[in-house]
Formats: structure tokens, C-alpha cells, sequence
């Protein structure tokens, strides 16, 4: 009688979890437009190991782009007046991964709510993590002496990694498909490749690799209950979302 009850449990898990699944693929095709050539198809991408991210029916997926792109992406690109550059010190390895958070000098993630201001929020928290790494001191941004930014060279992610090998680094992204993100490396080609479509500020708090794959840690500003506690994983090695676009930080 109890295995003929266990049985039936795990049944019901399955069903439901199958109907789960049914059901955020039949929305992801709804919401972007998705058709298939043939029902082969379909199954064939629906399945593919490929893939490593999640989408999953999140906090804005009742938004449509217009509104989400009004409430919660508010960087608008501007000429970068920075007079220093990155160079990269190419006798110097970097590591193969590094993750600022584990070094205490990345503050808490916050949350913009629907204000559009993720260019303020990102542009704290890269000051509070450049303010802590020189003085030990995570809360004291008040205190920060900026003498200067440095800008990353856009379109060359080795610049990029060996600036994020020393330090907290802001960038902005073109961040619309990122909307409905749930966990794994982000990668896509539904983003811009204009550089006027950049709409979201980031700040990049490390990298590393899953299973061959290369990443980026971004940390954004739409609360803990987004994506991996607050942080996303997105593909590091084809300027993803042109995250090289934007990419600066201070000198304190």
C-alpha cells in the first residue's frame, strides 16, 4: 500500500513538473515570436543540452518590452569623457577565475524597484567595492576620493578580463532579453549589436567557467529575487550583449 502510494506521488511530481515545463516553453514561444518549421524541430530545441541558461516565469514577465524597458532600464550611452585607458600588463597571467564577492568588498545587492536608475546604482556600487578595496573599509563611500575613471577599450574582452582580474569593473549591457532570467550562463542572440542600444547598468564582479563554458558574474540592481540572488551569469568571450561597450572604473 505504501509503495502504491509512493508511486502514485512521484507520478503526480512528474506530471507536474512535465506541465511546468509544457507550459513556460508554450510562453517563451508566445511572448518572443518563436515558430518552428516542423514539430521535429521544435522538440529538437525545446530539448537541446546546449542551452546553458534557464528562462522561468519571473517578477517581470507580466511586463511587456516597452514597460520593462521604461521601468527598469534606465542607462542612456553618452561620450565616455575618461582620459585613461586600460592597459593590459600581458607578462602578468591571470587567474582562471576570480570572484570579488568571496574578498568582502562588494556591498549587498539592491533593488531599484521602478525608478530606471540602474546607471546610479551601478555606478555605487563599483565606487563602494573600488572605496573598499583600497582602504578595508566596505560602508565608507562617503569618504571616497574618485581622482579619475579608466575606461576598458570597447570590443576587446582581454582588456576587459585582466581589468576584472584587479578589480570591480561597471559596464552596461543591452539588457532586454535578460527580463525573464532564472539561473545558468546567460547567451543569446537576441541582443543589440548597436551601441545606442546599450540600456542597463551592470557591475562585473568576477568570471569563471562551468564545464568549459566561460562566464562573467554581473551583479544588477532588481533585488535579491532576480536570477542567482541578485547576480547573473552571462557568456564571456563574444562581447555578449556588448558588455565591453561601457566598461569603466574609478580611481580612488
Amino acid at each position: 500500500m505504501i509503495r502504491a502510494a509512493l508511486f502514485v506521488t512521484l507520478f503526480a511530481l512528474t506530471a507536474a513538473a512535465s506541465l511546468s515545463l509544457d507550459f513556460q516553453w508554450e510562453s517563451f514561444k508566445t511572448k518572443y515570436g518563436k515558430s518552428y518549421d516542423s514539430a521535429e524541430e521544435e522538440t529538437e530545441i525545446a530539448a537541446n543540452d546546449e542551452v546553458t541558461y534557464r528562462l522561468g516565469v519571473k517578477k517581470f514577465s507580466d511586463l511587456t518590452a516597452e514597460e520593462f524597458k521604461a521601468n527598469h532600464l534606465g542607462f542612456k550611452p553618452a561620450r565616455r569623457p575618461a582620459p585613461l585607458v586600460h592597459n593590459v600588463n600581458y607578462t602578468v597571467k591571470v587567474p582562471a577565475s576570480v570572484d570579488w564577492r568571496t574578498k568582502g568588498i562588494v556591498s549587498e545587492v539592491k533593488n531599484q524597484q521602478q525608478c530606471g536608475s540602474c546607471w546610479a546604482f551601478s555606478a555605487i556600487a563599483f565606487i563602494e567595492s573600488a572605496n573598499a578595496q583600497k582602504t578595508v573599509n566596505l560602508l565608507n563611500i562617503l569618504g571616497a576620493s574618485i581622482s579619475s575613471f579608466v575606461n576598458v577599450p570597447e570590443a576587446d574582452e582581454k582588456s576587459l578580463l585582466s581589468a576584472v582580474a584587479e578589480r570591480v569593473v561597471s559596464a552596461a549591457i543591452d539588457a532586454h532579453p535578460v527580463q525573464d532570467y532564472e539561473s545558468g550562463i546567460f547567451n543569446t542572440d537576441e541582443c543589440s549589436s548597436d551601441p545606442e542600444d546599450l540600456d542597463h547598468g551592470v557591475v562585473i564582479v568576477g568570471y569563471g567557467s562551468e564545464d568549459g563554458t566561460p562566464y562573467w558574474i554581473l551583479k544588477n540592481g532588481w533585488g535579491e529575487d532576480f536570477g542567482l540572488s541578485g547576480y547573473f551569469r552571462m557568456y564571456r568571450g563574444n562581447n555578449m550583449c556588448r558588455i565591453t561597450g561601457y566598461a569603466s572604473y574609478p580611481i580612488v
